[in-house]
């Protein structure tokens, strides 16, 4: 039977009576009949069977599918959001297209238990053949050649040698280094990965027996030794059921007010949801609330979730690199973004399959060919285009401009599906966060896993009205002294050893537990602005604790928290964020744009949070 029998009595959704939706449903049922590929979506259908109870979204390209939406595999419209069917399938495409899912982090082992309960001996996970890049490349060769205990994270090779005893050259490590590069490192468990044989899991594919799960179950899993690849080359089905912290956070919001995650989000709140965007209020939403994001937000003040699938893919390196995303931002905000698909910026992998076909004149499908190449850098694929920009006579910075951005996407990129999916999660987020405050911070210190420290979130919790607990999570809402309060959900709270606001008391949690639990911000921190004379811009000097920081392209980035609310960024040239356990002070050239501070760092040195409450004590003096 063909799809068109075969899929629509499987809808969940009503086809709407227009000439686009029946147009496009003729087009995803030939490819569907064309490839073969029926079996997948009605795989994926009856997985999603055994968890009606448990909330998902579609990661990747599958939104792009209105059979997918129809089925209620996806949840929003492709033709409604402009999504580029060619990303998930095509007539040049003869792969399985990938239906990725994404579960609550917490509920995932239970499916996969109910799933290996409805196939008992058939359900296997899928296996990962991890290679050699350069860098693991790299330490492999130095141990080979006898480098013995930790390698540092940065080092001289010859240094590193001959600090070592290795007689060894340099040359002779980076020669065992680049032979290793592309060979296998490892075999390791995929990171969701199943596939459903029609029989018993063959004998002679299985690599482990039993798969622990932590669901109580009796149902269990083997790993077969096939990878992703070496899966779909084989003919079978591979599904990834994979792990989202940000659908847990969202479902335990919505369990403790007793709505249903999807419920309707009243219009009056919309107001406030874009004002949590635009004022870079989203620290505590999964996805969201990076020090790149909230200054992306902040830049272009997002008012519905397709802006914010725009966020979401800006930030990633294929989009952002090379001032691109500083570009798209100021385009974006002045309403001077290209019309022309020719010349429109590449923020979606979809985006670059529509100026491919605007300038050649091609099919989606052949423009997605022309893509794939780029993606996996294959430089005789990329020549062969080069030769037909040239046979309609391309030349000079149009070129050179198309073919930079292609280049991009070699790195890491969104389809547009993947982006408005996430969008619809973190739009969701943030109109919990607005709501519901308390039951948000709850369910985020429960959830979240965070870049920030834990005071931060521990922080914005107590700032919403919140008292904190010593005692250890899960947490649970309840009251203390008559006040909403974090309360842990197996007891054994500790008791109050002394006043929240007492600096010995601050200074005993932030050891021990990692927070404090005082209104007030943690003592001693401090950002003053002054003008030095002859120096243009405002000077400052701070003080604060680390939230975060991380090291890229020979700068540290820091963000560190001076007072409840107030976040500053430090630029560092070439220093280890590992030395700036705690504390930081310093000196450096300060800058707000848009509301974002930022401090270009002269001078910095750690301090830690006994100097810090030494110095408070001296200024409460004084």
């Amino acid at each position: 039977m063909s799809a068109a029998e075969l899929l629509p009595p499987k809808f969940r959704r009503k086809v709407p009576d227009n000439i686009r939706y029946s147009e496009r449903l003729r087009v995803e049922f030939d490819l569907i009949d064309k490839n073969g590929f029926t079996a997948v979506f009605l795989q994926v259908q009856t997985i999603l069977g055994f968890m009606d109870d448990i909330p998902h979204i579609i990661r990747g390209s599958a939104g792009s599918s209105l059979v997918c939406w129809l089925l209620g595999i996806s949840f929003f419209d492709p033709i409604e959001y402009g999504l580029e069917l060619a990303r998930f399938m095509n007539e040049g495409r003869t792969d399985m297209p990938d239906i990725d899912i994404d579960v609550p982090y917490n509920r995932r082992d239970e499916l996969y238990a109910r799933v290996a309960r409805a196939f008992p001996g058939r359900v296997a996970r899928i296996s990962n053949h991890v290679k050699f890049q350069p860098k693991s490349a790299m330490r492999e060769a130095l141990r080979t050649v006898g480098v013995k205990g930790r390698i540092p994270k940065h080092y001289k090779l010859g240094k590193l040698l001959a600090e070592s005893g290795i007689n060894g050259s340099a040359d002779e490590v980076r020669s065992i280094a680049k032979g290793l590069e592309g060979t296998e490192r490892l075999t390791s468990l995929h990171c969701g990965g199943i596939v459903i044989f029609d029989d018993a899991v063959p004998e002679e594919l299985i690599l482990k027996a039993h798969l622990e799960l932590e669901s109580d179950s009796c149902a269990s899993l083997c790993q077969i030794k096939l990878d992703k690849d070496e899966t779909e080359d084989a003919g079978h089905i591979k599904i990834d059921l994979l792990s989202n912290r940000g659908l847990a956070q969202a479902i335990g919001i919505c369990e403790s007010v007793g709505l249903d995650l999807w419920h309707e989000i009243p219009k009056s709140l919309f107001g406030r949801i874009r004002a949590c965007f635009a004022e870079g209020e989203t620290i505590g939403l999964t996805f969201g609330e990076s020090r790149g994001m909230r200054r992306i937000f902040k830049d272009i003040r997002p008012q519905n979730i397709n802006e914010i699938a725009i966020a979401l893919a800006l930030i990633r390196p294929a989009a952002a690199e090379g001032g691109r995303k500083r570009r798209y931002i100021q385009n974006f905000n002045n309403g001077t973004l290209p019309s022309s698909e020719a010349e429109m910026p590449i923020v979606y992998d979809d985006d670059a399959i529509r100026r491919i076909c605007a300038v050649l004149s091609c099919s989606p499908s052949v423009g997605d060919k022309w893509r794939k190449a780029f993606a996996k850098g294959n430089a005789g694929k990329i020549g062969d285009f080069e030769m037909q920009l040239a046979l309609r006579g391309m030349s000079g910075v149009q070129k050179k401009s198309l073919l930079g951005d292609l280049h991009q996407l070699s790195k890491y990129s969104f389809c547009k599906s993947h982006a408005l999916s996430y969008a619809f999660l973190v739009w969701r987020l943030a109109y919990l966060k607005v709501r519901w405050p308390h039951e948000f911070w709850v369910s985020t210190l429960n959830h979240n896993h965070s870049e920030y420290r834990r005071w931060v979130h521990m922080r914005e919790a107590r700032c919403s009205g919140l008292l904190l607990s010593r005692g250890k999570g899960p947490y649970k809402l309840g009251l203390r002294k008559g006040l909403p309060a974090i309360v842990p959900i197996m007891g054994g709270e500790q008791m109050i050893l002394g006043s929240d606001d007492s600096l010995v008391q601050i200074e005993t949690d932030m050891y021990n537990l990692g927070y404090w639990c005082s209104e007030k911000f943690f003592p001693g921190c401090e950002i003053n602005l002054y003008k030095e004379p002859g120096k243009d811009g405002l000077s400052a000097s701070f003080s604060g604790i680390v939230a975060t920081g991380r090291m890229t392209h020979g700068l540290t980035l820091l963000c560190i928290g001076v007072e409840n609310g107030r976040y500053i960024d430090l630029v560092v040239d070439n220093c280890d964020p590992g030395l700036f356990s705690s504390g930081v002070e310093g000196m450096g050239t300060y800058k707000n744009d848009g509301g974002c501070e930022t401090i270009n760092v002269e001078t910095i040195r750690p301090v830690g949070y006994s100097t810090l409450i030494m110095k408070a004590r001296v200024l409460s003096k004084n």
